[in-house]
């Protein structure tokens, strides 16, 4: 039976607007879809400093990268964070949650050497890229590295040989060490000692202090490093416990006696203020006042327009970590997880800091070390590093069978 001639139009008119519903109320496609980066880090306790920092410079990324139009072909980067607390069980809910519910298509690393790991299993387990925006256990790329971790800042083993490059220069017969008592701690005292007694045979290691990871009063190790009248400190201390020691150490005279190597990052200068002690050696991974690349002074005045202050290089590795993953995304010309790993391995990528190369095997990068002397300058306010020398790490890259034997015992 033939229906009636307004009929038929209604009712091609009715299925054309269901059609067309259909298109507006469906999900969207994969092309618009968001890019999803899981960042976990240590928000709480004495790594807030540094975790906060390295949050900001992932911000200032993805805001960059969505103004400017996304990647792929227009898809947005979106920044899903999660407080790890320097606990291994609260990074490890997290990871699962952020893989499993929000389907995260990237990882970013907390400030936690032994919550990085942790993570690490779970990104290798799901097959997600993880990228490595602080630095820590050369354990991460080493016996337990794996495809998907990239190793974007240094681990104690390219760092710490990077400071005895620097500490080797200086004169003295006797060294006393100083570290935290964990694994990072203790990874980051080998990774110092090693190469240095290649450097300075002649130098004499007479007394190594281990203090708890969080110690607050370093009145003992302080008074019995300086009873053993050594020439030279090198201390492992990072972030609250760095600046708690120094604190206390100025206080003792110790720095206008024995000549001292540290961690002098920018966010530490900032906390320490005018206790920071003129003259000390140190070292950075990323001194932004020291590193003359047309994309670090663009970054740094962008920076310093909202915070009239230089980035810290936890801020810089943050903002590095999402420029990777947009690189990855864009060589690829995909967001499947192998593809970017094919893309970025044995790449190298321009970055702020300049061109950074990760090695093909293992994903560990060739980043610097900084190193040099505290001392003013009227442009900033607080010391920073001066005559500063850029150390390149790769003669402290171990092999890359050295490196299939620590993954094979470590079965």
């Amino acid at each position: 039976m033939k229906l009636a001639r307004p009929l038929r139009i209604g009712i091609l008119i009715g299925a054309a607007l269901v059609v067309t519903l259909l298109g507006v109320l469906q999900w969207p496609s994969t092309a618009a879809s968001p890019i999803k980066i899981g960042l976990i880090t240590d928000l709480t306790g004495m790594a807030f400093l540094l975790a906060k920092d390295n949050v900001e410079g992932a911000k200032m990324a993805v805001d960059e990268i969505n103004k400017a139009g996304g990647v792929l072909g227009g898809r947005q980067l979106e920044l899903v964070i999660r407080d790890s607390a320097l606990k291994t069980d609260m990074g490890i809910a997290a990871a699962r949650e952020l893989v499993v519910d929000q389907k995260v298509n990237f990882l970013l690393g907390p400030v936690s050497s032994a919550v990085r790991l942790a993570i690490s299993d779970i990104a290798k387990q799901y097959k997600v890229p993880m990228i490595d925006s602080i630095g820590g256990s050369r354990r991460l790329v080493e016996d337990r590295g794996h495809d998907y971790f990239f190793e974007l800042s240094l681990t104690t083993r390219t760092e710490a040989y990077g400071q005895a490059v620097g500490m080797s220069k200086l004169k003295g017969k006797k060294m006393v060490t100083i570290s935290p008592d964990y694994e990072w701690g203790r990874l980051e005292h080998e990774g110092f000692v090693q190469p240095f007694k290649k450097m300075r045979p002649e130098v004499e290691f007479i007394g190594e202090y281990w203090p708890k990871l969080g110690e607050k009063d370093y009145t003992p190790y302080i008074t019995a490093m300086m009873a053993k009248n050594p020439d030279l400190i090198w201390s492992g201390l990072w972030g609250g416990d760095s600046i708690g020691f120094i604190k206390q150490a100025k206080g003792y005279g110790l720095f206008e006696k024995i000549a001292y190597m540290g961690n002098t990052d920018a966010s530490s200068l900032h906390a320490l203020g005018a206790d920071a002690p003129e003259g000390i050696y140190g070292w950075d991974r990323a001194p932004a006042y020291a590193i003359d690349t047309p994309a670090m002074n663009a970054f740094v005045k962008t920076y310093q327009a909202k915070n009239k202050d230089i980035p810290t290089a936890w801020t810089i590795f943050g903002y590095e970590a999402v420029q990777l993953v947009k690189w990855g995304l864009e060589k690829a010309g995909s967001d499947k997880p192998d593809a970017w790993v094919k893309a970025v391995k044995g790449a190298t990528v321009p970055l702020l800091r300049g061109p950074i190369t990760f090695r093909a095997f293992d994903n560990v990068s060739n980043s610097p070390v900084y190193v040099g002397r505290l001392m003013k300058d009227a442009k900033y306010p607080h010391l920073i590093l001066k005559d500063i020398v850029k150390v390149g790490v790769e003669p402290s890259m171990i092999s890359v069978e050295e490196v299939k034997k620590l993954r094979e015992a470590a079965k």
